[in-house]
């Protein structure tokens, strides 16, 4: 966040204040997250303890962790659109649920969509799991058809093979193509279009094949409720090789994901060799230490403790020669008093309460 970004830290610590006040800035805070790290390889590359460069932003790798689920409004059908999904996208509702209904104060006061009244899947996303020939046996389809929801699915996130996170999502269905995509395009969205060229064109993902092969069915696609519109983050992902992790690899047993989404068959360069295409999962060991308290925040405070964990974790993770000359450099820079005079300047309610 440079210096012409400002915000008013509320007087008050009422839970009202607080929650208006992180309503208000989340979303200049994330974007802000999102676009530092997936080009803190430009500026300050991360590097192992022989001081080679560790793989920074050399692939995009998803992966999912449900150990940090948490209580959840039961809506699960709740809908919205994007760019790239024009239609109805069922994300479900990640409020906190009344006792008694197990439904969000907003959600009571609105009607429920059921599951036969949405267009969750067609005809060829079942063939995409279950077809004998090209069908796959490792699957990531929505379980919550024709089921009651009542706790998250955790969170998806997006992180570099050097260990930093770029991106995050809470899951309030299952971790089903749509979900995933979903998730990357909104990363994708927030960075600048010109630092494109030096973002990776390599999407790792334990559930690639059908990933890969959902975004085909629907890219370009004119048909209502199964398109995905062309848009600069779109059109990215089309550029982007998919591939399985090399941890979830031996358990995909259909040729195309043992020889086209397979890493090691597919390329042969020694830039491939350095993914480390299980960074996700050994995050997953650190983060689980969290999940107690993640799982008991309310959805108003959780995504702001992820989006604080992950960045102390990126500055962490983000050292040079093996010393946390970056992390300090965070904590020791004081602003300085031009600064504060301008946001005086600025917010006289903010001065007159000093």
């Amino acid at each position: 966040m440079s210096d012409t970004h400002r915000f008013e830290i509320p007087t008050s610590l009422s839970d009202a204040s607080i929650y208006q006040f992180f309503d208000k800035n989340f979303d200049t805070w994330y974007k802000c997250f999102v676009k530092h790290w997936s080009t803190h390889h430009l500026t300050h590359p991360c590097r192992a303890k022989d001081a080679e460069i560790n793989g920074c932003m050399l692939a995009f790798v998803i992966d999912g962790m449900q150990k940090v689920a948490r209580p959840i409004c039961k809506n699960k059908n709740k809908c919205i659109t994007t760019e790239e999904f024009p239609d109805f996208l069922y994300i479900g509702c990640g409020n906190t649920p009344k006792s008694k209904t197990g439904l969000c104060e907003t959600c009571q006061q609105q009607r429920i969509l059921s599951d036969n009244e949405t267009c969750l899947t067609t005809n060829d996303d079942n063939g995409i799991y279950d077809d004998p020939t090209t069908g796959c046996n490792v699957s990531r389809e929505d379980r919550f058809v024709d089921v009651d929801k009542k706790i998250s699915q955790g969170i998806i996130y997006t992180i570099s093979p050097c260990g930093v996170i770029i991106g995050f999502d809470e899951l309030y269905r299952s971790e089903s193509c749509f979900m995933t995509l979903w998730h990357l395009f909104k990363i994708i969205r927030l960075i600048d279009v010109y630092n494109y060229k030096y973002l990776p064109s390599i999407i790792i993902y334990d559930n690639a094949c059908s990933l890969f092969i959902y975004f085909w069915n629907r890219y370009k696609n004119n048909e209502i409720n199964r398109r995905i519109v062309k848009t600069p983050s779109s059109e990215f992902v089309s550029k982007c090789s998919f591939f399985i992790d090399r941890f979830h690899q031996p358990n995909h047993r259909r040729p195309m994901c043992q020889k086209d989404r397979n890493i090691d068959f597919k390329t042969n360069s020694e830039t491939t060799k350095k993914i480390n295409t299980e960074a996700a999962e050994q995050r997953n060991s650190v983060l689980k230490q969290y999940q107690n308290a993640l799982s008991s925040y309310s959805g108003q405070k959780v995504r702001v403790a992820y989006l604080i964990l992950f960045h102390l974790m990126n500055c962490e993770r983000n050292t040079c020669d093996n010393q946390f000359e970056y992390n300090r450099r965070y904590a020791t820079k004081v602003p300085s008093s031009k600064s504060l005079i301008i946001f005086l300047k600025e917010y006289p309610t903010v001065r007159n309460k000093i």
